[in-house]
């Protein structure tokens, strides 16, 4: 008999709910899933759900939610002896912890930076690349179900010497833009995907183009490297004022999920400095 009002609660109700729960509180899949251990076990068919189970059930939804939105459930816990009663709202609370599963109403904490930097001169292009490293496929996933994020910014330093560099050092100091799940999962992979771009300015170098860009060491769910490049592309015809001088660098950084109701599953990720530094 399905959950209702005057009906008997039963076995199935419960499981049924606490299946949906477990999905985004316990390790779920994909983009569902926080990773928190105390997930809710299942009633046999033969026994009676308990007053504790019930109230078990709406505290995880109510971590939950006030992570979420900061906003409890409106549920009631009941206490043992109590007898349990038809609640008209919890189907609706089930969906919305489900549906929100990927909001952060408790924000970030930094975990970890790394940097990529390098003062070579150049002419054609430069590579600047760092690189995060979780303990595993699923401590990403946690990472960023609940609502971690990776930043990462470009900047220069002694861009000077000809008017190419000064112009690269502009485009340098305004590459930013942040890492989410929403990014994660949509659009990430093991090829470079473009996060912001600047380009310089005038009829001499207004085709030199900065690339911020992260990529995976695997399919989104299978990874657990993130990799952050910056790509400076020199594209000006000029014979003139050709080498570009200075020092490029790229800065990220980790920050994971305040933890005011939820354990961090995803743990510190390792920083790696200058995976690549490239130029030609």
């Amino acid at each position: 008999m399905a959950y209702s009002s005057g009906g008997l609660i039963e076995a199935t109700d419960y499981n049924g709910f606490a299946a949906s729960v477990n999905a985004v509180w316990g390790t779920g899949s994909g983009n569902s899933g926080y990773g928190q251990s105390t997930t809710l076990s299942t009633v046999a068919s033969s026994n009676t759900v308990t007053a504790t189970q019930w109230a078990t059930l709406i505290a995880r939804i109510d971590s939950m939610r006030q992570h979420q939105s900061a906003i409890s459930s409106g549920l009631t816990q009941p206490t043992t002896g109590d007898t349990i009663e038809f609640l008209s709202t919890l189907n609706t609370q089930v969906s919305t912890i489900t549906s929100n599963r990927l909001n952060n109403d408790v924000g970030t904490t930094q975990l970890s930076t790394a940097s990529a930097s390098g003062s070579t001169g150049w002419t054609s292009n430069a590579v600047r690349e760092c690189k995060f490293t979780w303990s595993s496929a699923n401590a990403m996933r946690y990472f960023f179900n609940a609502g971690g994020t990776v930043t990462a910014n470009t900047i220069s330093s002694s861009m000077s010497g000809n008017t190419k560099s000064s112009n690269w050092d502009t485009i340098a100091n305004a590459l930013s833009a942040t890492v989410t799940n929403s990014t994660f999962w949509n659009n990430l992979s093991t090829s470079n995907y473009t996060i912001d771009t600047a380009t310089g300015s005038g009829a001499d170098y207004g085709s030199n183009v900065g690339y911020l860009q992260v990529r995976l060491n695997a399919a989104p769910g299978s990874s657990s490297e993130l990799i952050v490049r910056a790509y400076f592309v020199d594209g000006a015809a000029d014979g003139f004022d050709d080498t570009v001088s200075g020092t490029f660098r790229v800065d990220a950084a980790t920050n994971g999920s305040n933890t005011t109701y939820l354990t961090n599953t995803w743990g510190t990720p390792t920083a790696t400095n200058n995976l690549t530094v490239t130029q030609s």
